[in-house]
């Protein structure tokens, strides 16, 4: 079984045991629960047995007093009602309410007010309207009529003296007038006194002197006799309507003080009325509670009874309770069995799961043989990219290598001895010593760490001494790129023509039995970043990928910081950016580098502009130790022999 297929069985084991686990946890619980529920199960249904009991007692006793509770609610409702009545019918007698409920003494009363207006119109209209005023101012009033039931009479009295009126009204202007008339006569002959026909004068006068002695001797007894007559009737008439004019005047001047006495009359009424109402409604008042009392007195008697008579039945509550303990005791026998069930599955899980831990411990090695065995020389001819670089947690970490120029960001130089060391051991372990070269740029330690690495010549071929080159200083490094350039141009001359890439290349060759073409592995360690902007270096590092020249660049995070703005520019030609600490590379955007240099920008300027005025101490430089390289990195330092496997022969 490989190591993938081992890993998964491992992840699937654990999730099984950690589900278990959980299971077994959640099962406890229940039966924690469960035993909680058991111990308190007792005291519990005597409570429940108290509280039902104390329920139906409450029920028992409510259906006793429902009759006296709904006797007292009516009571009660009774009394608002007498309440509401009372209220009603007190508020209802006021004045306005009377007046109208008197409107028939009213219309007499306006009746009697019409009918001495009316008198007073036709007593004027015979006597004349100064003299009628003169008259009445000099008559006294008489006493006030206070009994209002005599009102009608007066209306009828009016009525009559109304007639009496119109008929002296109309005698008295009969006699008047043939008086007026025999005056007129008498006094007529003086009318024509001033014309001025003084013949016809005389005649006239004689003729008036003739008929006043005629008239003194045979008409003026008779005229005497209707002046007595008429004198007589005059003093009748004025007297009647003396009497008249005095009663009339009585009413008028006394009317409002008989609608005063009506008012006063109404509010005695009233307020006898509302006597009346208020004993009837104490009376009333009264006998409800009296009729209260006695229920109240009904309901504590029935309240004090009733748990004499009450008998509780326990017997569904009780028939519960021994339900539900069986329903616990079935669940707990249950919930022991799951816990036993799980327990046994999670122990043969563990079995299992040690059992491949075993296995994936054999399949580390196994694998760390496969990438890390200093002793195996490679025979391929073909370029893996796939490269171990670290195993943490039974877990494989790899580095992918992008087949192109890459750029790498580091702080500790030991990560990158490590990381060199890896990639150059697996290199060994896999391809043929003739399938690739390398070239170490080490300015640092001078390639020390890297010498091992070294194919043994020691007949000092120049073809033997190509295949792993070491410079320790920039001159040295800067000479070969023009062979770097060269090798470049006959490779794009040789695999484009038909390929697009060295591997297509590569596997073509192969399956012709012909040479190969090499894998070029360029490693700068410490490199001054100006060197990425040498033309030729950048050209290589942008156009190598294809061809199998890989340009491998390791730049410490200061010195990238320094780059500022020209990070951008100087990183142009180069594919791929990692990342490299003691756990491998991980690959970066080009803005994360970018974003990265501006950050600590700001931060050096805010450092700078806090110390402007504070002098910092220079700190002495120490050597630094030489410390012990990783396991990986030790086998990767393995010393083995290389051996020279002759070159595929090219077909005819």
């Amino acid at each position: 079984m490989n190591y993938t297929s081992v890993k998964q069985e491992i992840n699937k084991l654990s999730q099984a045991i950690s589900k278990q686990r959980r299971e077994k946890v959640t099962c406890e619980q229940d039966l924690q629960t469960l035993y909680n529920e058991k111990k308190d199960s007792e005291s519990n249904f005597f409570a429940a047995k108290a509280k039902r009991e104390q329920q139906d007692r409450k029920k028992y006793t409510e259906e006793l007093l429902r009759p006296l509770e709904e006797k007292r609610t009516a009571l009660s409702a009774e009394l608002g009602k007498l309440k509401d009545k009372y209220v009603e019918e007190t508020e209802s007698l006021t004045v306005d309410n009377a007046m109208q409920d008197s409107s028939s003494k009213q219309e007499i009363l306006d009746t009697v007010r019409e009918s001495a207006d009316k008198l007073k119109e036709l007593i004027i209209s015979i006597v004349g309207e100064r003299f009628y005023n003169e008259l009445e101012s000099q008559l006294s009033v008489p006493g006030i009529i206070e009994d209002t039931e005599k009102l009608e009479d007066v209306i009828d009295y009016f009525n009559i003296c109304e007639k009496k009126t119109e008929n002296i009204s109309k005698y008295s202007g009969k006699i008047t007038r043939v008086v007026n008339r025999v005056q007129s006569a008498i006094m007529s002959p003086k009318i024509g006194a001033g014309t001025s026909n003084t013949n016809a004068d005389a005649v006239i006068a004689v003729l008036v002197v003739v008929l006043i002695f005629l008239a003194f001797k045979y008409a003026f007894p008779v005229y005497l006799c209707g002046l007595s007559v008429a004198l007589v009737l005059n003093l009748m008439r004025h007297y009647s309507l003396f009497k008249i004019l005095l009663i009339q005047k009585t009413v008028r001047d006394n009317v409002d003080g008989i609608e005063a006495v009506i008012r006063q009359q109404i509010l005695e009424n009233i307020e006898q009325r509302k006597q009346e109402l208020k004993t009837e409604y104490d009376n009333c008042v009264a006998r409800t509670n009296s009729q209260m009392e006695q229920v109240q007195n009904d309901i504590a008697r029935v309240a004090g009874s009733a748990g004499d008579t009450f008998k509780f039945d326990d017997t569904e509550i009780r028939r519960q309770y021994e339900t539900g303990k069986v329903q616990k005791e079935i669940r707990e026998r249950n919930l022991v069995a799951k816990i036993a069930r799980i327990e046994k599955d999670i122990a043969k899980n563990q079995d299992l799961l040690n059992k491949q831990r075993e296995l994936l411990n054999s399949a580390l090695v196994q694998m760390q043989a496969q990438y890390l065995d200093a002793s195996k020389i490679g025979e391929s001819y073909e370029f893996d990219p796939k490269f171990l670089q670290n195993v943490e947690n039974d877990k494989l970490d790899f580095f992918t290598h992008p087949k192109t120029s890459c750029f790498f960001i580091y702080q500790e130089e030991e990560d990158v001895y490590d990381f060199i060391k890896l990639i150059l051991l697996q290199l060994r372990t896999r391809l043929n010593p003739f399938a690739y070269v390398v070239d170490i740029y080490d300015p640092i330690a001078m390639g020390r760490d890297f010498l091992r690495f070294q194919p043994e010549n020691p007949q000092k071929l120049v073809s033997i001494g190509k295949l792993f080159r070491i410079f320790t200083t920039e001159a040295e490094f800067t000479g070969v790129f023009p062979e770097y350039k060269e090798d470049v141009d006959n490779r794009r001359m040789e695999i484009f023509k038909e390929y697009d890439n060295i591997a297509e290349y590569n596997k073509y060759m192969l399956s012709i039995e012909s040479l190969t073409e090499t894998y070029s592995f360029v490693f700068a360690l410490g490199m001054d970043t100006s060197l990425l902007q040498n033309r030729t270096f950048a050209q290589i590092a942008q156009n190598g990928g294809d061809l199998g020249v890989y340009l491998h660049c390791f730049v410490k995070e200061d010195d990238c910081i320094k780059m500022g703005a020209r990070a951008s520019q100087v990183l142009e030609p180069i594919p791929k950016i990692y990342t490299l600490d003691k756990r491998g590379a991980k690959p970066k955007a080009k803005t994360w580098l970018v974003d990265l240099i501006e950050e600590k920008t700001e931060e050096e300027k805010a450092v700078k502009q806090q110390k402007s005025f504070v002098r910092t101490p220079l700190k002495k430089i120490e050597p630094q130790a030489q410390t012990q390289p990783a396991p990986q990195a030790q086998l990767a330092g393995t010393r083995a022999r290389t051996k020279v496997r002759p070159p595929v022969k090219k077909s005819s």
